[in-house]
């Protein structure tokens, strides 16, 4: 406050701090619900890792078009810029950078599909200390940090060099509006001080040679130090290709549900590529892509509840176990189980039968799960989804026990 003359009548001191302008297209992290924001909104990733830039832009665009109707809402482009001077092609067999992205990062937009940016050819070099390229990467994120169709920058794949946080680091100025992801290929590498200081989101590479064996990949994540960060699962999904493996649409429903019962929030196949087996006549994997999708849909409020870190209604404890058609009992992992709580009231129970046989299933939820065994409620029936069945199939649920 000023007086007459130059000199203040009182001083206060005020601390004012400076908040980024929001941008319309941001993404970011919901620790809370370890799960992606977009425009400040929850969201599920399903969708593919692409290499049709293999067969040229105009088959790319077709291929986003197909993954649309399949209900697909995000896709990573391998080679969508190339590292020009900065280094030579990481992935040079999975297609070539086309002389802009637009037509591309365009094209996802108005598709609704959110892009991680491809930068391996940028970001890898840089990562091993080649200093040449930070005038491309600054050029590449300055340029098209403003498109809607960005979800994230995609940094690393399978490995990088030890100087990933630095490369994160200088995207993050450049960038405050949008997130930082990468995959690895072994949950081993998880917990690497140069990927969990390089990236926002750390996706695992989840190819099991047993579908339990996804439950247990991506249980690694719900570990420290990356129990807070979201846990996107990276499912194998072509039919024919290494391992000496057949993955069918059966095995593919199965892994993907045994991420989701280890805590994914997020899904991102492999598959979109010139790959021997994908969909061929018999393996119809492309319509078990958007079966999937269609279920990810209803289950994600589910998938991607805040109850973990509820006081009022934390996530509900079940116990499970099987038993073979004969009656003998099944082995301690034949049927894996998860019940989530939405922030309605609504409980979810997944059950995911690991064998290839039926089982039958019992789950016992503890005594004071709300809504389904507390103190009012010691009867009620739980409705199951996704079955052709109409109206839908009611199972009584007595005394938390459901069978």
């Amino acid at each position: 406050m000023l007086g007459p003359g130059a000199a203040p009548i009182a001083e206060h001191l005020v601390r004012l701090q400076l908040v980024p302008t929001k941008q319309r297209g941001s993404s970011a992290v919901d620790h809370k619900r370890r799960s992606l924001l977009v425009d400040g909104r929850p969201f599920f990733p399903m969708g593919w890792f692409s290499t049709y830039l293999s067969y040229g832009e105009e088959a790319t665009v077709s291929s986003l078009v197909d993954m649309a109707r399949a209900g697909a809402n995000s896709v990573m482009l391998y080679s969508l810029f190339g590292g020009g001077e900065a280094g030579p092609d990481v992935f040079h067999d999975r297609g070539n950078a086309p002389a802009s992205p637009g037509k591309l990062l365009d094209a996802a937009a108005a598709l609704g599909i959110k892009v991680q940016v491809y930068l391996l050819d940028i970001t890898r070099p840089l990562s091993e200390g080649n200093a040449s390229g930070w005038g491309k990467l600054e050029e590449v994120v300055s340029a098209w940090r403003h498109h809607p169709a960005v979800l994230s920058w995609y940094v690393a794949d399978d490995n990088s060099g030890p100087y990933l946080p630095d490369v994160y680091r200088r995207i993050k100025e450049l960038d405050p509006h949008h997130i930082v992801t990468m995959a690895i290929a072994g949950s081993g590498d998880a917990y690497r001080d140069k990927y969990t200081g390089g990236a926002d989101v750390i996706m695992l590479e989840n190819y099991p040679k047993t579908v339990d064996f996804a439950f247990a990949t991506m249980n690694v994540l719900t570990r420290w130090p990356l129990e807070f960060m979201p846990a996107v699962t990276c499912n194998r999904a072509w039919s024919l290709f290494e391992d000496s493996g057949v993955i069918t649409p059966e095995v593919y429903r199965s892994q993907l549900y045994h991420a989701l019962a280890a805590g994914a929030t997020g899904e991102m196949w492999f598959a979109y590529r010139n790959a021997n087996g994908w969909n061929n006549p018999g393996v119809a994997l492309a319509a078990a892509g958007l079966q999937a999708d269609q279920q990810l849909l209803d289950l994600a409020p589910a998938l991607i509840s805040p109850s973990a870190y509820s006081q009022t209604a934390p996530p509900p404890s079940v116990a499970v176990s099987a038993s073979l058609p004969g009656g003998a009992p099944a082995g301690a992992t034949a049927v894996r189980a998860r019940a989530f709580s939405e922030e309605g009231g609504c409980v979810t129970l997944l059950l995911v039968n690991g064998l290839n046989e039926p089982v039958e299933a019992r789950a016992a939820f503890a005594r004071g799960t709300p809504g389904v065994f507390d103190g009012e409620t010691a009867s009620t029936e739980a409705l199951v989804p996704f079955e052709l069945a109409r109206p839908p199939r009611r199972v009584p649920v007595r005394r938390g026990v459901i069978t």
